[in-house]
């Protein structure tokens, strides 16, 4: 067991076929405001409620979100932009979580969720 100034791995530098170096790969990104793109599914143990994360959206973004607190084994708060729900409601919103991410989702877990939405507009659209 290596002391406390000694590295955990050597190389053996007496052995010229010996190469071993470690690898390290290290990926950078802006941090990401707000953190929630879209949606977020927060489950009913995740270290957070949705009051919680609205709270800490509020503070860091200008977006307008809402939050709904839904009776789920799994699922228990759903946090969406405004703008999104403008488009495709709450209730289908809450039938995609509920069809779809749940199964995908541990109880602990807050999933970020990336919606694209197309709405197709034509002649027939428009009064």
């Amino acid at each position: 067991m290596p002391t406390q100034n000694q590295p955990l791995w050597t190389s053996n530098l007496e052995d010229p076929l010996v190469t071993e170096v470690p690898q390290v790969r290290v990926r950078a990104q802006a941090f990401q405001v707000p953190l929630v793109r879209d949606v977020a599914v927060i489950g009913v143990l995740a270290p957070v409620t949705g009051d919680v994360m609205m709270k800490i959206l509020g503070m860091m973004s200008r977006e307008k979100f809402t939050c709904v607190d839904i009776e789920d084994d799994t699922v228990r708060s759903i946090v969406a932009r405004e703008s999104v729900l403008r488009k495709i409601g709450w209730e289908r919103m809450t039938r995609i979580v509920r069809r779809d991410v749940k199964q995908l989702m541990l109880k602990s877990e807050i999933l970020g969720l990336k919606l694209d939405i197309e709405i197709a507009l034509g002649e027939n659209s428009f009064p």
